[in-house]
């Protein structure tokens, strides 16, 4: 097995509650996200989050097992209720977690279709070229002035620890945000937490980049020479939500389990690269033992090459 197949069945297990134990003492995923939509309420009331256009999501285990969704408009009435069964990634999650759209758990700050003018210095500007899988890269180096920055405040501020999504080119990437203060470029979405009763964002990242979560990116992504994905379908994605304190012990496995597997990546870079240069090598070896006489064995019935040498 790869070392990136390695991490994906990793992080697969991670998602599908198969990493840690579960403990029936957690406080269930369902209180968190209540809490969640209380802070989401009140920022809805601040003027500092926007209610769903579709409705909030309420998803719930029916009585038959199955996970059913409510959508609740502004005034607290269900508009709809129905199965989910065909739409969730896996019906069948561990006791005490519970299923949430993306717009559920996070909130969305996005510049798209607000370019950003650029500046020789002023406020860092993080593009889609400065987010990878899993970190952050620096080297790409671009500015707004102090100016653009407060305007663009009016659709919301980045935050250090918020989560940091690619929508295209490349499409799909995530890391933590590490920066006090920065604003984030056209095609890059900040998920932020509602308030400070927010998941564990160090493993939602891992969710974000694991094979659940990127297969339903792939499966709802739009264009042909770049595929992209729409805000709006962003936000109706899928997300397994183990209880809080389950978070924190995945967390701390993955820490334990990633560096075991760049260690085995590294191992694996260099037997690829001995197996790219041993059929060279061997070749050399080969006809260097074949004129020192070391590649077969030597009988002294032979008639010396002297004679040959003299006829």
């Amino acid at each position: 097995m790869k070392a990136k197949d390695l991490k994906n069945s990793i992080l697969q297990m991670a998602v599908e509650g198969k990493l840690v134990p579960q403990d029936p003492n957690d406080e269930p995923a369902s209180v968190l996200l209540e809490r969640i939509r209380e802070e989401k309420h009140k920022l809805i009331a601040e003027g500092k989050a926007k209610f769903s256009k579709g409705g909030e999501s309420i998803i719930y285990i029916g009585s038959d097992g199955s996970p059913y969704e409510k959508r609740v408009d502004a005034k607290g009435r269900v508009t709809s209720d129905k199965c989910i069964a065909n739409e969730v990634p896996f019906e069948e999650l561990p006791e005490g977690w519970a299923w949430a759209r993306l717009e559920t758990v996070y909130n969305f700050i996005d510049y798209r279709g607000k370019t950003p003018h650029k500046s020789p210095s002023g406020v860092r500007l993080m593009t889609a070229s400065n987010i990878r899988q899993g970190y952050i890269d620096y080297t790409r180096e671009e500015y707004i002035s102090e100016d653009e920055y407060a305007t663009r405040l009016s659709r919301g501020e980045t935050h250090r620890g918020d989560l940091l999504f690619t929508t295209e080119a490349p499409m799909g990437y995530c890391a933590i945000c590490e920066m006090k203060r920065c604003s984030c470029g056209q095609r890059v979405i900040t998920l932020q937490n509602y308030g400070t009763a927010g998941p564990d964002n160090a493993l939602f990242c891992q969710i974000i980049l694991s094979p659940l979560f990127q297969i339903q990116v792939k499966d709802h992504a739009t264009g042909t020479t770049a595929k992209g994905i729409k805000a709006a379908v962003l936000k109706e994605l899928f997300l397994p939500l183990p209880p809080l304190a389950e978070q924190r012990r995945i967390v701390e496995r993955v820490n334990e389990l990633m560096p075991l597997v760049e260690e085995y990546g590294e191992l694996e870079d260099a037997r690829e690269e001995l197996d790219a240069a041993l059929p060279g090598r061997l070749r050399k070896s080969v006809l260097q033992l074949a004129v020192q006489g070391g590649l077969v064995p030597q009988d002294p019935a032979d008639e010396p090459a002297g004679v040959l040498l003299e006829r």
